[in-house]
C-alpha cells in the first residue's frame, strides 16, 4: 500500500518529469509553440494520479455518496428514472435522501456500474472526470474572454489548483460540489456561445447546462448564478454592441429554460419544507484568519491528523489579490482591461465577505440557502473570481518569466494535497453493499434536509438493523413475504384477531397502505417508535401493499421534465445530424 509521502514523492516525480517532457520538446522543436491546451491537460492529471491507486478513501465523504450511488442505481433498476427513496439506507428504514439530494454524480457512477465499473472505480472516475474537466472549459471560457491563450492558461491554473478545489477534490471528495465546479466554467462557455449566435439550439444548449449544473448541487449551481452568472450576464450586454434587447430577451428564456427543467431538483425544498427539519438549519462559519493560513505543516497542507480541513484563498491568490488593487491604486492598470479587473474584483470581495461570518444577518434572511449549510462553500465563486483576476494580471505583467514563476508556485505549493491520507485498499463493493444499512448512522450526521419534521433532530437515524422487515406488535397472526422491491413491499396477513402491525420503513408523505385494495391510516407519531409506519389489520386473510409513490404535485413536475430533456436531447440530436449531412451535401456539390 502506497503511504501518503510516498505518494508526494510520486507526485514530484510525475511533476519534474512532464517538466523534463516540456524541455524535450522544445529542444526537438524549438520554433514550434506548445498546445497550452494539451499541456494544462496534462498538468490536470498530476494530481489526480493518487485516484488510481486500489481501494477507498479513508475519510471525507467518499463513502456517504458512493453507498447512495448503490441504493440510487438499486432505484434505476426497479424503474426510477428520477428516484426519490432512499432504499436500504437508515439501516433498512430508508429515507427520501433523492428527493433533496443532488443525484448527477449518481446517476454517472451507476450509468458506469451498469458498465461493470465498480461502485468505488465510478465514483473516483467521476471526481477526476470532474477536475480535469473544469480546467478545460474554464481554458475554453476564459480563451473566448481574453482572446489570449496565455492568460486563459494562468486563469485554468490558478482555479484547479485552488485550494478549496483540491480539498473538494480528495479530503472531502464531495461529489456535488467537485461537478459545480466543472459546471460553472461550462455554463458559461455556452452562454458565451449564446451571446455570438442567438438561435434556439444555443438557448435549449443553455438550458440544459444550467440545468444539469442544478441536478449536480443546486446551493452551488444558485451561488454561482446570484454571484458570478447573472452580474458577469448584464456586465456583457451593457458592453456588448450587438441588439441588447435581443440578447437580454433571449438570456431570460434560456434562464427560464434552466428553472424549468430543474424543478425537480429544487422545488422540492419549497414544496416539502412543512415536512422536514431544513428550517432549523444554521449556516457554520470558519474563523476569517482560516481564509488566509493553514497551520498543518508549515501552511502547505489543507488537511490536519484528525481530518480537519483548511478553507483558505490560497497564497499566490492573494498575492494577485493584494497586488491588483495596489496597481488599481497606482493606476497602472490598462483602461481597456481596468472596467473588467473592477468587475472581477468586486464580485471576489463581495464572495469573500458572504464566506465570513460578518455576513450572518444576509444568510439569516436567505431561508432556502441556509440549506447550504457552510458559508465555505462559496469559496468555489471565490477561487473563480481570483482566478479571472489572475488571467487579466497577465496583460500588466508582460515579462513571461514572471508569469511563468507564479504558474509554478501556484501549482508546487499545493503538491502535499495531491491526494488523500490514506487508501483502504482491503474495502471494496462487496464492504461497501454489506455495510449500506449502517451507512447513514455512520456518515449522514444530522443531514435536516431530508429528515422528516416529526423525527427527533439530534437522533434522526435508526440504531440498528430490525430482524424483519414487518413485525406484529399486537394481537395474534402470521405474515408472508410476497414483493420487495425500492417503492413496493407486499404482504399476505392471516390475522386471528385484530392485528397492529409495524412495518419497518421510515414514514414520509408519498408512502400508503393498501389492505385488499383499501388505503388504511398510517400512524407513524407512535412514541415508542417514532417515524415508523404503523397499522391496524382486522382479522381474516389480506393482501397488505405498502407503497411509496410521489405526491401527485412533485410527480406531474418528475413527468414534465423527463419528456421536455428527452424533447430536447431529440432535438439536438437531430439539429446536429442535419447539420453535418447538410456540410456533406455541400462538399460533394463542390
Amino acid at each position: 500500500m502506497i503511504g501518503p509521502y510516498q505518494m508526494v514523492l510520486i507526485n514530484i516525480f510525475s511533476s519534474v518529469l512532464l517538466f523534463c517532457g516540456i524541455l524535450f520538446y522544445k529542444f526537438i522543436y524549438p520554433k514550434k509553440k506548445i498546445n497550452l491546451l494539451a499541456l494544462l491537460i496534462l498538468i490536470s492529471i498530476l494530481p489526480i494520479i493518487s485516484i488510481l491507486r486500489a481501494g477507498d478513501y479513508q475519510s471525507g465523504d467518499f463513502n456517504l455518496h458512493t453507498v447512495r450511488s448503490i441504493s440510487f442505481f438499486n432505484a434505476l433498476k426497479d424503474g426510477q428514472l428520477i428516484p426519490s427513496w432512499g432504499d436500504g439506507l437508515n439501516e433498512t428504514y430508508g429515507y427520501p435522501v433523492f428527493i433533496f439530494n443532488y443525484t448527477f454524480g449518481y446517476y454517472i457512477v451507476s450509468f458506469l456500474h451498469f458498465l461493470g465499473i465498480s461502485f468505488i472505480s465510478g465514483m473516483k472516475i467521476f471526481l477526476a472526470s470532474c477536475f480535469v474537466i473544469s480546467g478545460i472549459f474554464m481554458y475554453l471560457w476564459s480563451k473566448r474572454i481574453f482572446k489570449n491563450s496565455t492568460a486563459a492558461f494562468v486563469t485554468a491554473i490558478f482555479y484547479l489548483f485552488a485550494p478549496y478545489h483540491l480539498v473538494d477534490l480528495h479530503f472531502r471528495a464531495t461529489a456535488g460540489e467537485t461537478a459545480a465546479f466543472a459546471f460553472l466554467p461550462i455554463l458559461l462557455f455556452t452562454i458565451q456561445k449564446l451571446f455570438a449566435k442567438q438561435n434556439l439550439l444555443n438557448i435549449l444548449i443553455v438550458g440544459m447546462v444550467g440545468a444539469l449544473s442544478y441536478i449536480a448541487h443546486s446551493a452551488e449551481t444558485t451561488f454561482s448564478i446570484i454571484l458570478i452568472v447573472i452580474p458577469y450576464v448584464f456586465f456583457e450586454i451593457l458592453r456588448l454592441k450587438q441588439d441588447k434587447i435581443k440578447i437580454f430577451l433571449v438570456t431570460c428564456i434560456s434562464s427560464g429554460l434552466i428553472l424549468f427543467l430543474s424543478l425537480f431538483s429544487w422545488f422540492p425544498h419549497i414544496l416539502y419544507k412543512n415536512y422536514t427539519q431544513s428550517s432549523f438549519l444554521q449556516i457554520s462559519y470558519r474563523p476569517t484568519w482560516e481564509l488566509f493560513y493553514s497551520v498543518w505543516r508549515f501552511g502547505f497542507l489543507f488537511q490536519g491528523p484528525k481530518g480537519e480541513l483548511s478553507f483558505i484563498v490560497g497564497y499566490t491568490q492573494w498575492f494577485v489579490v493584494f497586488l491588483l488593487i495596489i496597481l488599481l491604486v497606482l493606476k497602472l492598470v490598462n483602461k481597456k482591461i481596468k472596467p473588467y479587473v473592477i468587475f472581477w474584483m468586486c464580485l471576489f470581495i463581495l464572495s469573500f465577505f458572504l464566506v465570513t461570518s460578518y455576513s450572518k444577518l444576509i444568510w439569516q434572511h436567505a431561508y432556502l440557502l441556509n440549506e447550504a449549510q457552510f458559508s465555505t462553500r462559496i469559496l468555489l465563486q471565490v477561487a473563480f473570481c481570483v482566478s479571472m483576476l489572475a488571467g487579466y494580471l497577465t496583460f500588466i505583467l508582460k515579462k513571461k518569466s514572471f508569469i511563468y514563476l507564479l504558474i509554478f508556485i501556484t501549482i508546487s505549493y499545493t503538491i502535499l494535497n495531491w491526494g488523500q491520507r490514506t487508501i483502504i485498499p482491503s474495502i471494496n463493493d462487496s464492504s461497501l453493499i454489506q455495510g449500506l444499512p449502517a451507512s447513514t448512522q455512520n456518515y449522514e450526521g444530522i443531514a435536516s434536509f431530508a429528515s422528516p419534521r416529526w423525527l427527533d433532530s439530534s437522533h434522526p437515524w435508526q440504531s440498528s438493523k430490525p430482524i424483519n422487515n414487518i413485525e406484529i406488535l399486537n394481537g395474534q397472526g402470521k405474515i408472508n413475504n410476497v414483493k420487495r422491491n425500492t417503492v413496493s413491499h407486499q404482504y399476505i396477513v392471516y390475522a386471528i384477531s385484530n392485528l397492529t402491525v409495524k412495518e419497518n420503513t421510515l414514514y414520509f408523505p408519498g408512502w400508503t397502505v393498501k389492505i385488499d385494495g383499501k388505503n388504511v391510516p398510517i400512524e407513524y407519531k407512535n412514541s415508542k417508535y417514532l417515524g415508523i409506519i404503523i397499522f391496524n389489520v382486522p382479522p381474516g386473510l389480506h393482501f397488505i401493499d405498502i407503497e411509496y409513490t410521489d405526491i401527485k404535485t412533485f410527480s406531474i413536475i418528475k413527468i414534465v421534465d423527463i419528456i421536455s430533456f428527452i424533447v430536447i436531447i431529440i432535438f439536438v440530436i437531430l439539429y446536429l445530424i442535419n447539420k453535418m449531412y447538410a456540410k456533406v451535401f455541400i462538399r460533394r456539390s463542390l
